[in-house]
């Protein structure tokens, strides 16, 4: 096993830890999800898992993308079964449209565009989240966000050892891992301490 597939394989085994510290934190009430969010997270890592995995070329660097949509049903289901969350809105509703769309645009193009257009959706996907945090509609420990972000800087130093120009395969990692938990996680920092 090289080094690469190594890192690949850590940062799947991080993420595990943030979906049980945050079940465990919806669990207790000190996490309230967003419905928008875990929705759109579900139907766009579902098809982010197979665009990366096909663009990625290498199931070690891929775990944490096959890893997640698992994880997020799991999460999803029990947060339906027991009503922690409100139905999708109008704008929810338009996002899953365009995530569909763009399985559908996998289908006309290749792999790489379709997972770079998801990137824009799950970049998206994080502003109700943070919007119900700001406006204190919301409740997020930073704990499983800050292991979110090192789960995905395993999977871009897995993606850098093995670097030979395909920047769209770090998209992904620095979009939803970096950006997106990381934006959660510095406004639940900065919640916590205010």
């Amino acid at each position: 096993m090289q080094i690469n597939e190594i890192l690949g394989l850590i940062s799947g085994l991080i993420i595990i830890p943030v979906y049980v510290s945050y079940f465990l934190q919806t669990k207790n009430g000190h996490s309230i999800p967003n419905p928008a969010t875990w929705s759109i997270w579900l139907a766009v890592m579902l098809l982010n898992s197979a665009t990366y995995s096909r663009m990625v070329g290498n199931f070690f660097e891929s775990f944490l993308a096959i890893i997640v949509p698992v994880l997020l049903a799991i999460m999803l289901v029990y947060f339906v079964t027991l009503k922690k969350f409100a139905p999708l809105g109008k704008t929810e509703k338009v996002v899953l449209v365009l995530t569909f769309s763009i399985g559908i645009l996998w289908k006309l193009t290749d792999a790489t565009v379709s997972n770079l257009c998801l990137q824009v959706i799950l970049l998206i996907s994080f502003y109700p989240t943070v919007r119900g945090l700001v406006q204190n509609g919301l409740k997020e420990k930073p704990l499983p966000w800050l292991l979110g972000v090192t789960a995905y800087l395993f999977l871009i130093a897995a993606n850098l050892m093995d670097f030979h120009g395909d920047y769209a395969k770090l998209v992904f990692p620095i979009v939803n891992g970096v950006v997106g938990n990381g934006t959660v996680a510095v406004i639940a920092i900065m919640k916590k301490g205010s």
